[in-house]
Parts: C-alpha cells; structure tokens; sequence
C-alpha cells in the first residue's frame, strides 16, 4: 500500500485540485477499493462537486478494476489475485473490514490467498448475510484464486476447504478460478454444501467481471449474485442425490 500516495490525493481532494495533472493517475495505481466510502465522503466535502459528480469520478477510477481483470496474462498468479482482491474488497465493501484484510495469509500446510474479515455490525442490513453468519459461523470470507489456463479441479476444491477449515475463521469461501470449473470440481462443491456444514462458492472471470461492472449498486446485485451462486449449488446438489 503506497500511503504517500494516498496522502497526496487526499491532498488534492481536500484543496478542491481534482484536476491536478497526477491526480488520477495517482488515485488509479493506488488500491482505493479499501477507502471507497472515505474517497467519496472527502470528494464530497472538498470540492464543489454534486452527489451524481463524485459517483461518476470514482466510478472512473475504479473501471482500471474491469480494465485489469480482462488484460491479466494467464499464469500471473500474485497479480491476479490482487486484482480479484480489490473487485472483491469494492462489491463487499459495507460488509468487509478492508482495513484488516490480509493476502497470503497462513494456514497449516500452506497459505490461503486473502481473508476478508466481516463488519459484523453490518451483517443485519442483508438478510442473506445474517442467515450465513448463522448457519456458517462467519467471521472471515476466504478466498482462494486461481488463474491458470485449464479450469479448477478437485484438488483446487480439496486446497480450498482445507484452509477454511485449518483457519477456522469461517465455514464460507470462494473459490475463483479465471477459466471456470470443471465438471468433478462443480460435483464436489454440490457435495460440500448439501452437508450443510461448508459452502464454497465458485466465481469465474465472468463473475468478476460482473461486480467490477457494478460500482454504486449499494451491494444488492452484488449480494443477488452470492445468493444465485448458493442456490445452484444447492438445487443441483438435491437433483442429484
């Protein structure tokens, strides 16, 4: 996180410089999904900009997102998974603790790729959230990426539920693979949740996609999105058992 940087656009926000030559520039090489709220507040309250004008200026900043998600070369692993980071981090922005998400952090036998912390106070707005937190004891999302050329495989499944399990920080992950899934992968994540116990939800480069093309939607397409994914897997767990 370059904290000089943000310091300087905060600058400029707040002396009303929006159109300073490095501004955006500055404001777009920098990770702003966790200060998204905080960046329109000050766009806000430092210039003298309407409601709609701020939307649309933070909107263009965060369109690098969908930018970066479609020019990432396959096998760039560490890049990849900032980068669905960020998506991740800006959609669940009113239910994620940006400031304590952690990357690459540890778990017995390897590491995860990112833990989300909840914003627990915020969890009642949504009722899908207060129902997962109930049913999988949700303190952290974890997130696992994959970014190969050939889809996700059962043992990406195994490697997920492994450190959600061994971080016993919540019994709710996703698993984002950029080419999608195969079928023996999507059999195993239907098995995962008709136990009722574990929920892995797959996302491929379309879903991604998807939320970074959202911006100001307050959550709710985001959240509809979770909720879609949950219930196929569920159905098709029913159907075929």
């Amino acid at each position: 996180m370059d904290w000089k940087k943000i310091q300087r656009v905060r600058h400029w926000i707040e002396s009303g410089d929006y159109i300073h030559p490095e501004f955006l520039i500055s404001a777009i090489e920098t990770d702003f999904a966790r200060f998204y709220d905080r960046l329109r507040q000050d766009i806000s309250k430092g210039i003298d900009l309407s409601e709609k004008g701020s939307r649309e200026l933070v909107k263009n900043v965060f369109s690098e997102a969908l930018r970066d998600l479609k020019e990432c070369p396959k096998g760039q692993g560490n890049l990849y998974r900032d980068i669905v980071a960020n998506v991740l981090a800006f959609s669940l922005g009113e239910f994620v603790d940006l400031p304590l998400m952690r990357k690459e952090f540890p778990c017995k036998g390897g590491r995860g790729d990112f833990e989300l912390p909840l914003r627990i106070e915020n969890i009642s707005r949504f009722p899908l959230w207060e129902r997962w937190y109930d049913t999988y004891k949700i303190r952290s999302i974890i997130v696992e990426v994959k970014n190969k050329k050939s889809q996700a495989t059962p043992q990406d499944v195994a490697q997920t539920l492994c450190y959600i399990v061994t971080a016993n920080l919540s019994k709710l992950g996703l698993l984002v693979s950029c080419n999608g899934f195969r079928e023996s992968a999507m059999r195993q994540l239907r098995a995962i949740s008709a136990t009722n116990e574990y929920l892995i939800l797959p996302f491929d480069q379309k879903d991604l996609e998807y939320l970074a093309s959202l911006h100001d939607s307050g959550g709710t397409k985001c959240m509809e999105l979770f909720r879609r994914k949950a219930t196929l897997l569920a159905q098709r767990a029913s159907s075929s058992s």
